[in-house]
């Protein structure tokens, strides 16, 4: 599970769906849920949340793509199973993981690579962040 801290920058509520901007390191960073807690308000301190499995990884520009969350990030490290592949990424936001297929590892996927990483919004959870955190 990948994790970035952050600080909630906006907070737009349409009925019961709540679209969140959180700033990771200068980087926005959308989220989409359902319920929102009261202690979830501008400029407070949260985590992000969200699987290996709910990036995409893109060579392409994101001109052409309809994600929220598009991640400029370059390819630090490329770990290959027998099917899948671990590709650790670094970003302005922090570092990440992505699982793709060795298929799409084959195209090119090789560290030192530019990507964009694209992750829907409503993949990502948000936790606060608790006094104790480093």
């Amino acid at each position: 599970m990948n994790k970035f801290k952050g600080t909630i920058k906006d907070i737009s509520e349409n009925s019961a769906l709540n679209f969140i901007t959180v700033d990771v390191n200068s980087t926005d960073i959308f989220a989409l849920t359902l319920e929102l807690n009261e202690n979830f308000k501008t400029g407070a301190e949260v985590n992000l949340f969200f699987k290996e499995t709910e990036i995409i990884l893109s060579k392409t520009s994101e001109s052409i793509i309809g994600s929220e969350n598009i991640i400029h990030s370059e390819i630090m490290t490329v770990e290959k199973g027998e099917i899948f592949s671990e590709i650790l990424c670094g970003s302005s936001a922090g570092n990440f993981k992505a699982i793709s297929t060795n298929v799409s590892v084959d195209k090119n996927l090789l560290p030192g690579t530019k990507v964009y990483a694209l992750i829907k919004a409503s993949a990502i959870t948000l936790g606060l962040q608790t006094r104790n955190e480093p």
